[in-house]
């Protein structure tokens, strides 16, 4: 795994603390198992995220995970565990591999990764066939979480698309550099596709006073 992203992605476990608790608690009833990560427009660190995130259930807390790579506009988890791009998400869904080929062990423990592989066509009509809806079910059955690493919200229309699929949603934003009428707009665009948005991370704060009065 590239180590500049594992000592940024180690640098805020405590962050992910509160995140975890809520992960624990449900959407009327139902495990939250299926997670998208995503922002509100590109480069405020929704991949360190989920490779943070993803990390610490496995480590920490022994779930069997799996990180999958389904940012179409700037792909970047085969280049962080050092994997082939392919094949990947795209050919397990145009029935060009299975599971089995996909998914490929980390040097973590339990935790398992799917790269992006090469996209033929649009999503949409990915979406239409249900092959997405079809793939997750069977995730659901082999991991305990699985989280996807997607594309920014703003300026794109895969992740409105797909959100629906996932049992919670995390937006992150880059903390005083994205103005507030961005996020509503990047949080309404999801809620209106039938997104069920989890919350929020604040990435890249900065602490003017000692961190420990934050609460």
């Amino acid at each position: 795994m590239s180590s500049n992203y594992l000592e940024i992605a180690d640098s805020f476990k405590n962050e992910l603390k509160l995140l975890e608790s809520n992960l624990m608690e449900a959407f009327n009833g139902d495990r939250l198992q299926t997670i998208l990560v995503t922002s509100s427009k590109s480069g405020e660190g929704k991949t360190v995220t989920a490779v943070s995130l993803a990390r610490k259930l496995a480590l920490e807390n022994n779930y069997k995970v799996l990180l999958v790579d389904s940012n179409i506009q700037s792909p970047k988890l085969h280049d962080i565990f050092s994997l082939p791009i392919q094949p990947g998400l795209s050919e397990c869904l145009n029935g060009d591999a299975d599971t089995r080929q996909v998914c490929h062990p980390s040097d973590s423990n339990n935790l398992h990764v799917m790269p992006l592989g090469v996209p033929k066509g649009h999503i949409s009509q990915v979406i239409k066939d249900h092959k997405l809806d079809d793939l997750i079910v069977e995730l659901k059955s082999l991991y305990d979480y699985i989280i996807f690493d997607t594309t920014y919200v703003l300026g794109t229309s895969e992740v409105s698309l797909i959100c629906s699929a996932f049992d919670a949603i995390l937006l992150v934003l880059e903390c005083e550099s994205t103005k507030w009428q961005v996020v509503k707009t990047a949080a309404d665009k999801l809620t209106s596709s039938n997104g069920k948005l989890l919350g929020t991370i604040l990435n890249r704060r900065q602490f003017y006073i000692p961190q420990f009065f934050y609460g």
